[in-house]
């Protein structure tokens, strides 16, 4: 009796001392954030800017619409980006080449944003991606149960070949009917080539779809820095907040003068099919 007479006692005064506490939260200035890609595609390439927002503010980011953005390859091609061309109202901080270009393989790429009086810059070199030959659509043998809830019981089985000369890394992109699917709880679907065979003979996509749905598989290539980039990125969006977790930090970006973000070199190849019965 004794015993529960403390342990109430104790409640009662936790309770009674409750009140609602704002973390004190120090204000670090913002910083300018980058995201720009260049491919061998045509119309895949692009800045995007932005500004990093206190702790508790909400809604969109500032968009930055009045940087000096250029892309210069190691040729010493230099190719002006101009701000939201055809002012679409949720372009506002996209910047796009302001003539047709196009990356290429074994070209290296230097990103140069001149905002106000600071100017960011990063290197980032195109690697080839994996052939990817075809998508064979299959009966998923043990779907998870919310796949099943909302029918999507075939997987696609991805063929194709890794180059195996190089170490090589890999950005894989899964559309579900021309919208790109993302998992929060995995993060972006990345991989190196430790974990592929030269020949890729029927590797489950890690999407699944439903009969009718159109399935498209795509392969950026990616430098060693660029994958590095993902897998930080990765921990920050879809760790715990358990109390034992590591502090959330940014992810390794290779933007000069303190830019968060990353400037992205990739080729691409990607294939498609649609499910059937």
């Amino acid at each position: 009796m004794k015993t529960i007479a403390t342990f109430l006692l104790a409640s009662a005064i936790l309770f009674a001392c409750e009140e609602t506490v704002e973390l004190d939260i120090r204000q670090t200035p913002t910083k300018v954030v980058i995201e720009g890609l260049v491919t061998n595609q045509v119309g895949r390439q692009y800045v995007r800017l932005t500004r990093s927002a206190s702790f508790y503010e909400s809604g969109p980011t500032p968009r930055v619409s009045h940087a000096q953005v250029t892309v210069t390859d190691d040729l010493g091609q230099v190719v002006p980006f101009v701000h939201n061309p055809r002012n679409y109202p949720d372009s506002i901080g996209y910047y796009v080449p302001q003539s047709p270009f196009t990356g290429s393989i074994g070209r290296s790429y230097t990103l140069t944003v001149r905002v106000d009086e600071h100017v960011y810059s990063a290197v980032d070199r195109m690697s080839p991606a994996m052939e990817l030959d075809s998508l064979v659509p299959a009966a998923d043998p043990r779907p998870s149960e919310r796949d099943m809830k909302k029918g999507r019981t075939f997987q696609v089985l991805v063929f194709g070949k890794e180059p195996g000369t190089t170490k090589d890394y890999y950005l894989i992109n899964v559309y579900r009917n021309d919208t790109l699917v993302y998992e929060p709880r995995r993060g972006a679907f990345t991989v190196d080539d430790q974990t592929l065979s030269e020949k890729i003979q029927g590797v489950p996509a890690p999407v699944n779809f439903r009969p009718h749905d159109r399935a498209v598989v795509e392969c950026l290539s990616l430098s060693r820095e660029a994958f590095q980039y993902y897998e930080g990125l990765a921990k920050l969006t879809t760790g715990s907040g358990g109390m034992f977790d590591s502090p959330p930090s940014n992810p390794p970006s290779n933007l000069s003068n303190g830019a968060l973000g990353f400037f992205q070199a990739s080729a691409v190849t990607r294939v498609a099919t649609m499910v059937e019965h």
